[in-house]
């Protein structure tokens, strides 16, 4: 009984850590540079580009939620529904 409950304890925290995951799998950095930065690449979210949205890299996503590192080096978070973005962390 004591093994059964250690790998039931096991599976339940393996599949909550699969749940709080962060899934950063449907952003990427394309290939358009902004201007005059060539580090900072076009975002895209499912392979759709994010309107006026140049990073350098993501750095962690929740929902269509993503926080990057922008152009001026700054974390911002951009909410991929509205298009809008705002400087800080999720």
């Amino acid at each position: 009984m004591h093994r059964l409950a250690g790998r039931l304890l096991l599976t339940v925290l393996a599949l909550g850590a699969g749940c709080g995951r962060d899934d950063l799998s449907n952003y990427s950095l394309g290939a358009p540079t902004y201007p005059g930065n060539a580090d900072c690449k076009q975002a895209y979210y499912k392979s759709r580009p994010i309107a006026g949205i140049f990073l350098k890299r993501f750095v962690k996503a929740d929902g269509a939620r993503v926080e990057g590192i922008a152009c001026h080096d700054a974390n911002i978070v951009v909410d991929i529904q509205t298009g809008r973005w705002r400087e800080g962390k999720l």
